[in-house]
């Protein structure tokens, strides 16, 4: 395991799961959540080895400056999971892989959209992007998204 994976695994976290009922936790390591990048369309895909990490890194730091280093990863033992809201005209409306569940045949992913009632937001695009590090697999992925309002408190509501 590189220098890099090891650190990213010392903080591990293993999140409850709305996903699957019947399946087991799937422990992660959350690589980014940021909302300002060059994911311009929605979507979610995997990244299995450092040429497609390194393309998806440089479009997650795109605007960036200075840049921040590519996380060394053993595409061996660990792939990664991403999800991108694409382009949205204002700020706050983060995505989140929210969990990860496992049964016999796959892994069931739990993606969290939320959109601001009543909310101070920041004026100006953003691309909300979330990438979680996971143990590797061949088991088929299934992505479920559920959408949230979120009502900010003081924001004098009828």
């Amino acid at each position: 395991m590189s220098v890099a994976a090891a650190a990213i695994f010392a903080t591990l976290a293993s999140v409850p799961s709305t996903a699957h009922p019947l399946g087991t936790p799937v422990t992660v390591a959350r690589l980014t959540n940021v909302h300002g990048n060059g994911f311009t369309k929605p979507g979610q895909f995997l990244v299995r080895n450092r040429l497609e990490w390194h393309n998806t890194w440089l479009k997650v730091q795109e605007g960036r400056s200075p840049y921040e280093p590519l996380p060394a990863i053993d595409f061996d033992k660990y792939m990664i999971l991403v999800v991108t809201r694409g382009e949205v005209t204002v700020g706050g409306h983060p995505i989140t892989i929210e969990s990860i569940t496992e049964t016999d045949d796959s892994l069931y992913v739990e993606v969290l959209r939320e959109t601001p009632e009543y909310c101070m937001v920041s004026e100006g695009y953003t691309y909300p992007t979330d990438a979680v590090l996971i143990a590797k697999t061949a088991k088929k992925i299934r992505w479920h998204y559920r959408d949230e309002i979120v009502q900010c408190p003081g924001a004098g509501l009828p």
